[in-house]
């Protein structure tokens, strides 16, 4: 079976809308989300970052992670954004965006980590 979406109005598979669960006055209704889980996560990270679905979307055409240059798939894409600001930076990979995280986006932390690095080699 197949399902239009609300947002990109494509005509896709059931397996790429979420399920949703609503409670009605007879009982529990189970059914598909009315968006698809791409447009869903758009939405949801356009809101969380303040910028528009546009921009969301036009950001995630890059299609490598701006550190490691690995090449990603659509849900192996993170939105980096400065934890202070809540400004958007880039496009990483998990790995990448974890790791700055790890070190609390904090430049000090990064150099050294390269001056041990270096020691090391």
């Amino acid at each position: 079976m197949e399902k239009k979406c609300l947002e990109c109005n494509k005509i896709l598979p059931l397996n790429k809308f979420g399920k949703c669960t609503r409670n009605k006055k007879r009982g529990t209704h189970y059914g598909r989300n009315q968006r698809c889980k791409s447009c869903a996560r758009n939405k949801c990270r356009a809101f969380r970052y303040g910028v528009s679905i546009e921009d969301i979307e036009k950001l995630l055409k890059i299609n490598k992670c701006q550190i490691c240059n690995k090449k990603l798939k659509d849900s192996q894409k993170c939105v980096d954004h400065n934890h202070t600001t809540g400004e958007i930076r880039g496009i990483l990979c998990v790995q990448c965006n974890a790791g700055l995280g790890n070190f609390y986006d904090n430049e000090n932390n990064l150099l050294n980590a390269i001056k041990y690095l270096n020691k090391i080699t």
